[in-house]
């Protein structure tokens, strides 16, 4: 399900509650291995990303994109999403709020230990350095 946010403007504050709610019963979880980086997961992620930072931000103000590094930041966030957001049309401004957060160092050290679980797999390496990559460009 991906909300816009476009469309989000012309549905009731009653109606984004209840979706709201069940975006949040509803996050989608990665594959029990912490080394497994699946793109359908990482889609999945995003788009719920999205849609939650959207009805965020509808509800309590602010952009989605601060909505969103808050979520992929919190203590208990899987660093997945990490990978997941860099991909994301909202890219650049969750990683220049990271930065302004001061959270990059602590968003690089979560992919480098991601990275560590999956010393053998170049692929899920590769996805990991470009979101490194990705997130150091974003240094102010």
């Amino acid at each position: 399900m991906v909300l816009l946010p476009h469309a989000l403007s012309s549905l009731h504050l009653e109606t984004l509650r209840p979706l709201q709610e069940l975006l949040t019963q509803g996050q989608p979880t990665f594959a029990n291995d912490s080394g497994s980086i699946d793109f359908l997961d990482l889609a999945r992620y995003n788009d719920w990303l999205s849609a939650t930072a959207a009805i965020d931000a509808r509800l309590s103000g602010g952009g989605a994109a601060d909505h969103i590094a808050t979520l992929v930041m919190r203590e208990d966030a899987d660093p997945r999403g990490l990978i997941a957001i860099v991909a994301s049309p909202l890219a650049e401004q969750v990683i220049r709020i990271l930065a302004q957060r001061g959270q990059m160092e602590a968003a690089q050290q979560r992919l480098a230990g991601l990275a560590q679980g999956v010393p053998n797999d170049i692929t899920a390496l590769r996805m990991i350095e470009e979101a490194r990559n990705r997130i150091a460009q974003g240094r102010p």
